[in-house]
């Protein structure tokens, strides 16, 4: 029997969804994460913010976190990690990174190919699956794919790209994807969405085919290392409209690949407890 639990929002969000009575928590007491590891994010609509969210709380908690990615990420802010390293290459950076993480516990480390870089380059997830071993860092949270600021995507064949120490894999999709047309304008790969999915190119994305997309050998959560668990956050739930769409999503979704989706919540990433419901 699935266990739901339904708790109100502060009265500072009762304007988002006026009749749910949720109350929100924190991304760690939702995942109930235990000692140290490494989490891939995945998919879209809201996987930066996220990570950073998550990597904030695991700091307040006493642990000590690096942010990364095996792609490319847009330069953090001061407000999502007080110390960024964009080296050119990889080699040299055990020392400062230890560095970093004794003094701040919070490290963001990329490469960085010059002056005019806009992005930081992705490390290679075996140089990633390493860090975990060498360094004083409790929890390495990676950006595993991009999405070129789309709130869904269907992954390449090359992707996502995946340390083999990961423990969690996390999906997230953007629900303000629901009811726009299926195409490149509002998909990231659109067309191999509809091949996964179903859902025919220019035709309305609906809570089922998320449900599919979630599901599918080749979707979300593709590419998961052995023994790692799956979840899946459906972000921007909000308004009262997204936040029913979303449980359906869950529930259709726990009905098709209970097995391989141990958890999943709906919520917003930029509040500062983001997860309003779960399962």
């Amino acid at each position: 029997m699935i266990r739901v639990e339904t708790i109100a929002l502060p009265k500072h969000q009762m304007k988002k969804v006026p009749s749910q009575n949720l109350v929100p928590e924190s991304l760690t007491t939702w995942l109930r994460l235990e000692g140290r590891g490494i989490i891939t994010l995945v998919g879209a609509g809201g996987k930066t913010t996220l990570m950073y969210r998550l990597a904030g709380e695991l700091v307040k908690s006493g642990h000590k976190v690096l942010t990364t990615t095996t792609t490319r990420i847009a330069w953090p802010d001061p407000k999502q990690t007080p110390v960024v390293l964009a080296p050119r290459s990889d080699s040299g950076l055990l020392k400062p990174l230890a560095r970093g993480l004794g003094r701040s516990g919070h490290v963001t480390v990329g490469l960085c190919s010059g002056a005019s870089a806009k992005k930081l380059e992705g490390l290679d997830p075996a140089r990633i699956d390493n860090m975990l071993e060498v360094l004083p860092v409790d929890w390495i949270l990676v950006e595993g794919d991009g999405a070129a600021r789309k709130p869904l995507k269907a992954p390449a064949v090359y992707e996502p790209v995946i340390p083999s120490r990961t423990c969690l894999v996390l999906g997230v999709i953007g629900l303000n994807c629901l009811g726009r047309k299926l195409n490149e304008a509002n998909v990231h790969r659109a067309e191999l969405f509809s091949h996964l999915s179903r859902c025919p190119m220019g035709g309305s994305i609906d809570t089922e085919s998320l449900a599919v997309l979630i599901c599918h050998g080749e979707g979300l959560l593709k590419n998961r290392p052995a023994g790692a668990k799956g979840a899946v956050f459906l972000n921007q739930a909000e308004t009262e409209r997204r936040i029913e769409a979303g449980r359906e999503i869950i529930r259709l979704a726990r009905k098709r690949c209970r097995p391989i989706l141990e958890t999943a919540a709906l919520g917003c990433a930029r509040d500062s407890l983001p997860v309003y419901w779960k399962i």
